[in-house]
């Protein structure tokens, strides 16, 4: 991959679960993140032009899949950028275990070479 791998976060309220993964991951070279929440009073709500921007979408439940489906149009373009993470609304922001659970399932997604670049973030210990 050459360039920028740019990746939009999706929860309920972009207040906890996207907004943690957006800062955790914003630092990793070769990288650029957005975060998204799917409710009209989110911090960012979710737009067709956030989705359209991004090169991979990361829902934290499989509410957030059907609502980035619904709002994004061109369902087929859109539905092969997303990935389900199953990371349930029981996190506050910055929560360890939350970040825990990003830095062992967003990594497997990342192109080899972003890997690579942040071998020494890539951890969840």
């Amino acid at each position: 991959m050459v360039g920028t791998w740019r990746i939009l976060f999706v929860c309920t309220a972009n207040l906890n679960r996207s907004v943690t993964a957006e800062g955790l991951f914003k630092n990793w070279a070769g990288v650029e993140t957005k975060s998204a929440g799917t409710t009209e009073w989110a911090a960012n709500p979710l737009t067709q032009e956030v989705c359209a921007w991004a090169d991979q979408i990361f829902v934290m439940e499989e509410y957030h899949r059907k609502q980035v489906l619904g709002r994004c149009g061109g369902a087929a373009e859109i539905a092969c950028k997303i990935v389900l993470l199953g990371i349930e609304d029981v996190y506050f922001f910055n929560d360890p275990e939350l970040v825990r659970l990003l830095l062992k399932l967003v990594p497997p997604y990342m192109p080899p070479d972003i890997l690579l670049q942040n071998k020494e973030k890539n951890t969840c210990e």
